[in-house]
């Protein structure tokens, strides 16, 4: 029995503190040492200490071989898509360049090659057109023509007369006046007021299944 107990009094506080120290677990302590020591000793602060640990712990991840090369991969795919848009963009434009060339070539070919005078045969699509004769005068434009190729009552709307500023449809004056095609050759007339038609060189222009013939008149 202690002297505290065999006396009454209370044990000395002293006496239960060396218990304590006596029960502390040595691996635990040097634990906490090294916990101390990682985080830098007399810092105090837990909150630093975790974040020391995060930052090794990542660094460790940043050094993974495996994130290092998921990281690679991705710039690389970004890297050939970008390279691949480009592509195509320029693919496109070559293309959209060499059709618009073409067209204005084709277009320059039909503004001198397909000017016919009169006497001329021209087809467009498949009707076929033979100016005859051009009577011109200051108020009319009558010009004798062979229709053929085609079974079309309206096909006669794809004639015009052009001039300067100034575009006329046929009319229905005459009694042969032209009504249509037919697939054998039929001569008729058509004619075109020009009274409001400032004077000037004029075509005799026929469209018929996106093709057009042309004849210079005057």
């Amino acid at each position: 029995m202690s002297a505290g107990a065999s006396t009454g009094r209370p044990e000395p506080q002293g006496h239960g503190l060396a218990r304590q120290r006596s029960e502390v677990d040595p691996a635990a302590t040097n634990q906490g040492r090294f916990e101390l020591q990682r985080c830098g000793v007399g810092n105090g602060v837990a909150a630093a200490c975790r974040q020391r640990a995060d930052a090794e712990d990542g660094g460790e991840e940043e050094s993974d071989p495996a994130h290092v090369a998921d990281r690679i991969a991705r710039s690389l795919s970004a890297a050939m898509r970008t390279r691949t848009l480009l592509l195509l963009a320029v693919t496109c434009g070559l293309a959209i360049l060499v059709a618009g060339t073409l067209q204005l070539l084709r277009l320059k070919g039909q503004e001198t090659g397909s000017v016919l005078a009169v006497g001329e045969a021209g087809t467009a699509g498949d009707a076929k057109v033979t100016l005859l004769n051009a009577d011109v005068s200051d108020d009319m434009v009558v010009l004798k023509v062979v229709l053929s190729g085609v079974d079309d009552p309206l096909g006669t709307k794809g004639f015009t007369l052009v001039g300067p500023d100034k575009t006329v449809a046929p009319n229905s004056t005459g009694d042969d006046a032209c009504n249509g095609f037919t697939v054998a050759p039929v001569t008729c007339t058509l004619s075109f007021g020009t009274a409001t038609m400032p004077a000037g060189n004029r075509l005799l222009v026929f469209q018929r299944a996106e093709e057009t013939v042309r004849w210079k008149v005057r």
